[in-house]
C-alpha cells in the first residue's frame, strides 16, 4: 500500500503495490522488477513514469477503474504483458509516449474503455515497438494538444475511438502520415 498525501520524489515499485488516493512524485514513478502498480481507483502524478526498464521484468501497472488516472510528462512501457491490465481509466500525457518490446509485445495493451489523451504545449512523439492487433496498441486516444500536434515514430494502432477536441488541428506527422 502505498500512502496518499507524502512527498514523494521518486516512487519505486518493485514488489505489489496499490495506491489508496492521489499520489505524487514529483520526478519519477518506476515500476520494475516482478513490481505491480494498481490504481484502485486513484490518481499518480509523476513528471515520468516508467514501466519495466531492463529485459527480464514483468513489471507491470493496473487500471481496472474509471477514475484510475495517470498524470505524466513522459510515459515509457518496456515491462510485462498488461493484456487485461488496462480496461478503464486514462493517461494523460504532455511530452512524450513510448512502448518497448523489451519484455514484451504486449507491454501497452489496453482494452475497455481505456483511454490515452495527448494535451501537450508542443509536438509529442509516439513510438511503438511492437503495433498491431494481439500486441501493443492505445484502446481509446483523445488528442487535446492544440500547438505541435503528434508525430508518429513507429506505426500506431488505436483498437477503439480516435478523436481530437473541437478546435484541435488535426496534425499528424511522420511516418508516412502528414
Amino acid at each position: 500500500v502505498i500512502p496518499a498525501g507524502l512527498p514523494y520524489s521518486t516512487l519505486s515499485v518493485s514488489g505489489t503495490a496499490s495506491l489508496t488516493g492521489r499520489t505524487v512524485a514529483t520526478a519519477n514513478a518506476v515500476v520494475y522488477g516482478a513490481g505491480s502498480l494498481t490504481l484502485a481507483g486513484h490518481t499518480l502524478v509523476a513528471a515520468l513514469v516508467q514501466v519495466g526498464q531492463s529485459t527480464g521484468e514483468t513489471a507491470t501497472i493496473t487500471m481496472t477503474n474509471p477514475l484510475d488516472s495517470i498524470v505524466t510528462t513522459t510515459f515509457g512501457a518496456s515491462g510485462g504483458s498488461t493484456a487485461g491490465k488496462l480496461t478503464a481509466g486514462t493517461i494523460v500525457v504532455s511530452g512524450d509516449f513510448s512502448q518497448s518490446a523489451l519484455n514484451s509485445p504486449q507491454a501497452f495493451a489496453p482494452s475497455g474503455s481505456h483511454t490515452v489523451v495527448f494535451n501537450g504545449g508542443g509536438t509529442q512523439t509516439l513510438t511503438f515497438a511492437s503495433p498491431g492487433a494481439g500486441q501493443s496498441a492505445f484502446q481509446n486516444l483523445l488528442v487535446t494538444n492544440s500547438a505541435g500536434g503528434l508525430t508518429l515514430g513507429s506505426d500506431v494502432l488505436i483498437s477503439g475511438q480516435a478523436a481530437y477536441d473541437p478546435g484541435v488541428p488535426d496534425i499528424v506527422h511522420g511516418n508516412g502520415h502528414t
